[in-house]
């Protein structure tokens, strides 16, 4: 299955930025691999709103399953938000390390700051992660201080425009 632009996207910024932060010093991280792992059990979800100007809003489910020491099976769902929600893919093995690593940012590039976001699923306290990959590319991540793992909200932005727009409409804690 071919990922959708929007999902082609994150990846794309999460690779760049992943590169920066290769051959730099790495900022803190949100949340460590372990931490992560301890807020996951079986059946945990999100549900996100995928927005990018000029395109169809887009919706993504992600679902842990087979949640284990070593990391979880992730069953990842998209669809345009106008249509039902298909059945969902196959799932992927993930480890806690390789979930940590999605916000490995060089620390260098990147400013952390408190702030609290609202998103349709409420209000969190968070740390703000604003990176700059050097590009053009600023990635602003809301991390929510008391739910490890994705962000709650993200946007992408190259120069002053606005390419991507990422938020939580719920969580499950499973």
């Amino acid at each position: 299955m071919a990922l959708h632009p929007l999902c082609r996207l994150i990846f794309v910024a999460t690779l760049a930025l992943a590169a920066c932060a290769c051959s730099a010093e790495l900022a803190p991280v949100p949340y460590p691999a372990a931490r992560i792992h301890e807020a996951t059990a079986s059946g945990r979800g999100y549900l996100f709103r995928l927005e990018s100007p000029g395109a169809p809003t887009k919706r993504m489910r992600m679902r842990f399953d087979a949640v284990d020491d070593s990391g979880a099976a992730l069953v990842r769902t998209e669809w345009a938000e106008a249509d039902p929600e298909p059945a969902p893919t196959a799932a992927t093995r993930v480890t806690w390390q390789e979930l940590e690593a999605h916000a490995h940012y060089p620390r260098d590039r990147t400013t952390i700051t408190s702030e609290s976001v609202q998103t349709p699923a409420g209000i969190f306290p968070c740390k703000l992660y604003t990176v700059n990959a050097g590009d053009g590319t600023t990635t602003r991540a809301w991390f929510a201080v008391d739910l490890p793992g994705a962000p709650v909200r993200m946007e992408i932005s190259k120069g002053n425009k606005l390419v991507l727009r990422m938020l939580l409409l719920q969580h499950l804690p499973g």
